[in-house]
């Protein structure tokens, strides 16, 4: 039996992701996110002083590619497996475009 193949629950984290991503595209008409942040040795918070061990720079150019990196590292965590992440874009996707679709209408003066 794959477990992985029949996983059942999809990832919650990862909806909030796509949703979140998807939010980001409609509002700003723009794939881009240009977002750059790193990480000094030692900040951790859990291993003060030790972790990182060098400087971590994690780059961000578009949304999509924050997206697909906030899904697998639930699956490299081994929070979940590839199918409950794979699940998230059907389910986050739609839900951000009618959280858009309602915004604009209040925008707009029609809701």
């Amino acid at each position: 039996m794959n477990v992985a193949a029949n996983a059942k629950f999809p990832s919650g984290s990862a909806i909030f992701c796509a949703a979140i991503a998807q939010s980001s595209r409609l509002f700003f008409n723009d794939d881009g996110l240009n977002f750059t942040t790193t990480y000094t040795p030692g900040i951790s918070l859990i291993e003060p002083g030790i972790t990182p061990v060098s400087s971590i720079t994690l780059a961000y150019p578009t949304c999509t590619e924050w997206e697909n990196t906030c899904f697998q590292a639930r699956v490299d965590c081994g929070v979940h497996f590839p199918a409950s992440v794979a699940a998230a874009p059907g389910i986050g996707h739609p839900i951000a475009d009618l959280v858009y679709d309602f915004v604009q209408r209040h925008i707009n003066g029609n809701p």
